[in-house]
């Protein structure tokens, strides 16, 4: 049994705040770190993959077990927003995407963490790059969304799932891992 049934809510936040959200995150001054893989940096899966697997990006945590960033108390309040229930950040994430033309049909397929838990997708801008659901096994497409600024898509975090690689513009998006 789900979580949660999956969701996508468009103008989640007003406009004002949702250009603010834009402009600090595509600011010079926001501290992006590289990432070899978008999906699987800094875990044990990096090392299986092949160089035409990696897709690079950029990660900020904006909660990760000790990590607390400045811009947390900024962006906290979309998922109360998305949820209207109570629940625990389990972590949250930025991740930035930049154009590439060796675009595969998606990332890597995976889920966040074994723990149950709802993933809150925020879409920083308008964007191609969908993000794709797919079936437990992993071999068909339930669902894609595109990237549209100030959309949320909230899923069940045991849903296997990938981002894909813009092509056109840069793609920005907040995750959070929540608990209940």
């Amino acid at each position: 049994m789900n979580l949660i049934e999956t969701q996508i809510i468009d103008g989640i936040l007003p406009q004002t705040y949702a250009d603010e959200i834009e402009r600090n995150l595509f600011n010079m001054s926001f501290p992006w770190y590289l990432l070899e893989d978008i999906t699987y940096s800094n875990t044990p899966q990096f090392d299986n993959l092949k160089p035409g697997e990696k897709t690079p990006g950029f990660m900020h945590y904006l909660l990760y077990e000790n990590i607390e960033s400045p811009y947390f108390n900024f962006l906290k309040i979309i998922p109360h927003l998305a949820l209207g229930i109570k629940f625990n950040y389990n972590q949250s994430r930025c991740f930035l995407q930049l154009p590439l033309n060796n675009r595969q049909e998606h990332n890597n397929i995976h889920v966040d963490n074994s723990m149950p838990h709802i993933v809150c997708l925020y879409y920083v801008n308008d964007a191609d790059g969908d993000t794709v659901l797919f079936s437990n096994d992993r071999k068909n497409i339930i669902q894609r969304i595109a990237p549209k600024k100030n959309r949320v898509v909230i899923f069940d975090g045991s849903i296997p799932h990938a981002s894909s690689t813009p092509t056109k513009v840069k793609r920005a998006v907040i995750n959070y891992n929540l608990t209940t």
